[in-house]
């Protein structure tokens, strides 16, 4: 007699769709801070958005409402493969106004899409974060103070930086 593996499993339902990725991508992002040092929020670096407190940031596209990411748009949470993205490093460069920029690594789930230099996800985490020191003779103790709030803010791993760690 002849076995077939899964003969005995029911149909899948028509909607159902294969996942783009077993698990959640790691990819990087930079993000600004408000309310620092006391109460720091990761805000989006080009993009004012406020990153939830132990929650998930969930893409919305003005185009396309709640269906982010879409392959024919640039809607999604944004994160690049590698920090030495020379994109990623004119970003940490070129912000003279910031006394400080957070660098990370994110989790990215649900819809994703990759392109060469990272992917655009529904979903997104901080999975742990720097916070960079941009100016030579910037305040290192605010720096800590926010390292150690958004540590506890976001139950994720965090540090101090100099921005010559990211050359």
């Amino acid at each position: 007699m002849e076995s077939h593996a899964g003969a005995d499993l029911p149909p899948l339902p028509d909607d159902f769709t294969v996942p783009d990725y077993i698990e959640a991508v790691v990819g990087w992002r930079i993000w600004r801070t408000t309310g620092w040092p006391s109460e720091p929020i990761l805000v989006g670096l080009f993009k004012n958005v406020l990153w939830p407190l132990r929650a998930a940031l969930i893409a919305e596209c003005d185009k396309h409402g709640d269906s982010a990411p879409v392959f024919e748009c640039t809607c999604g949470i944004h994160a690049l493969k590698w920090w030495r993205a020379t994109e990623f490093r004119s970003a940490l460069f070129n912000r003279p106004r910031d006394p400080y920029l957070v660098v990370g690594e994110v989790f990215l789930w649900g819809e994703a899409i990759e392109h060469d230099l990272g992917w655009r996800a529904a979903n997104a985490y901080p999975k742990a974060v720097a916070v960079v020191v941009l100016d030579p003779l910037g305040n290192v103790r605010d720096a800590i103070s926010v390292a150690t709030r958004l540590s506890a803010r976001y139950a994720i791993p965090t540090r101090v930086a100099r921005r010559w760690e990211f050359l």
